[in-house]
């Protein structure tokens, strides 16, 4: 699935900058609807997005007609924020287009959207409920909320299980609730046996980052049961995840293990079949057997 946050004329620098860093997070497209309020070489743009500008995936529009000509409404899984709306935005089923492209309309900080827009689509209309004596939320406030509630439907969730070593999952927590992800990455203890077995099973991915291994057994588990894998090159273990088509790899920096994340997310089919899973396996009984031997008889 692929979501497209679409902007219509903004005003505020800050916002869009904010916007933009959401974007590139969660690997949305950011579209801007021309005339901007600002230049795109605006400080306080370039400030509020960090330095995610080259990460993020943007394409401009002319106007919003040069937009909707290109992206028809009626041909595309379109939705419009406005606080006119009927349904709200946790009213929609989002993850029944989980193969499909999303596009949300959010219009400018000081009018919203065009009236004769939204009661063409009325029925694409969505909102945040909010008190009805003010007027409305932050636009980039807006935005965050909408986008990460689509990705929370389609089962965006980062489970992550180990053992706590020198305090690492309360840092870790913090880190979560710093950044408003509760709801999509959630820290568990340790799991083996049949336990372990079912967990790895319902995955759609079995990702292991590691400085080194000599043998992991958690990923090789995840490949006989044919999940495929993301893995950083410390897990001794890449070149067969290359060699064999069972996943991705990357180097221990976070840039890298960022890309290569965004390169899982894209190659949807791996998540259905993966490589020749009778070869790696073959090839990892060979390679476990030459380590044994290496190690206890120095073979």
């Amino acid at each position: 699935m692929k979501i497209n946050i679409v902007m219509v004329e903004p005003e505020i620098p800050q916002n869009t900058g904010n916007i933009a860093r959401t974007c590139a997070i969660t690997g949305a497209k950011l579209h801007l609807v021309y005339p901007l309020g600002f230049s795109l070489d605006d400080k306080y743009l370039k400030r509020a997005g960090l330095d995610y500008w080259d990460k993020l995936e943007i394409e401009k529009h002319d106007s919003l007609e040069k937009f909707l000509e290109k992206y028809k409404p009626e041909k595309h899984n379109m939705f419009m924020a406005t606080t006119k709306a009927e349904h709200c935005y946790t009213d929609i089923d989002y993850s029944k287009f989980k193969d499909e492209e999303i596009f949300v309309l959010f219009g400018k900080e000081t009018k919203g959207l065009p009236e004769d827009l939204l009661q063409k689509y009325i029925d694409k209309t969505i909102r945040i409920p909010m008190r009805p004596v003010l007027r409305s939320l932050n636009l980039s406030n807006s935005v965050c909320i909408i986008a990460y509630e689509i990705l929370r439907q389609n089962n965006f969730i980062l489970n992550m299980y180990g053992v706590d070593q020198e305090g690492t999952i309360k840092i870790i927590g913090k880190k979560i609730i710093e950044y408003g992800i509760s709801d999509l990455v959630k820290i568990n203890s340790a799991v083996f046996g049949e336990e372990k077995k079912k967990i790895i099973l319902e995955s759609d991915v079995f990702v292991l980052t590691s400085r080194f291994e000599g043998m992991p057994m958690g990923l090789i588990e995840a490949l006989s049961y044919g999940i495929p894998c993301l893995v950083t090159k410390g897990t001794n273990m890449s070149e067969d995840i290359n060699s064999y088509n069972a996943g991705w790899t990357s180097d221990n920096t976070i840039e890298n293990l960022k890309d290569a994340i965004k390169k899982m997310l894209k190659d949807k089919e791996k998540f259905e079949i993966i490589g020749d899973i009778l070869n790696i396996l073959e090839n990892l009984l060979i390679l476990i057997i030459q380590k044994v031997l290496t190690k206890k008889f120095n073979i």
